[in-house]
């Protein structure tokens, strides 16, 4: 787990359909760290947390889980930032 700290540029709620067909909404924000081109993408499992408004800079504590979908199977590979819901 590390902190990463940044910009707030943007959050929202997006919904995913799984292969099972049931729907899963999932809370994703980006942050643009300091010095940075891109900003990180970040999924939150809670979606009540308070992040702030949009503008505002930002401390959060974020695990990694690398990934990335090859001929429609995960494997590991990329960075995939997220919050965890405690």
């Amino acid at each position: 787990m590390f902190i990463l700290n940044g910009v707030l540029k943007q959050d929202e709620v997006k919904e995913f359909t799984k292969k099972d067909g049931s729907t899963v909404k999932k809370r994703i924000i980006y942050i643009a760290p300091e010095d940075s081109v891109f900003p990180i993408k970040v999924g939150i499992d809670d979606h009540d947390l308070k992040l702030g408004k949009m503008g505002d800079s930002i401390s959060l504590k974020v695990e990694i889980y690398p990934y990335c979908f090859e001929d429609g199977k995960m494997k590991r590979a990329n960075v995939s930032y997220y919050v965890p819901m405690k």
